[in-house]
């Protein structure tokens, strides 16, 4: 099991060359192995939460869009709970995933939905300027 949120950051640099490279078939395979074995309580670290976003993104990017879903709702229920401080490195991860799940229902055709979801994301990050 990943023990420190340090022990992410190589398996987040290793998903990011594989995403630059545009091997998000590579990325997906690294990020399940790697999520496997985050437990409950780690999976409100910043760096795990970054992982969940970059499984979504790159579900989304290779058309795994119900699984791409269910990791940006799993990342926004617990917006809830965080502490809205500049300092706090969730609030990104936050708003790349409204922007992610705004894109998924733009592309499903709920475009309303979509808006909403921009809005927030838009609201966040002007609170965080």
């Amino acid at each position: 099991m990943i023990s420190s949120t340090k022990d992410h950051q190589p398996t987040i640099r290793q998903v990011e060359d594989c995403i630059c490279e545009l091997d998000y078939s590579g990325a997906i395979g690294i990020l399940e192995l790697a999520l496997r074995s985050v437990g409950p309580v780690q999976d409100s670290e910043p760096d795990c939460l970054k992982m969940r976003l970059l499984y979504g993104e790159c579900c989304y990017v290779v058309g795994r869009w119900d699984r791409a879903q269910r990791e940006f709702e799993r990342i926004l229920e617990r917006r809830q709970g965080l502490q809205w401080e500049t300092a706090d490195p969730n609030w990104e991860t936050i708003i790349r995933a409204l922007i992610g799940q705004a894109e998924l229902q733009s592309k499903r055709g709920d475009s309303e939905s979509s808006m909403n979801l921009l809005g927030e994301a838009r609201r966040l990050a002007q609170e965080k300027e």
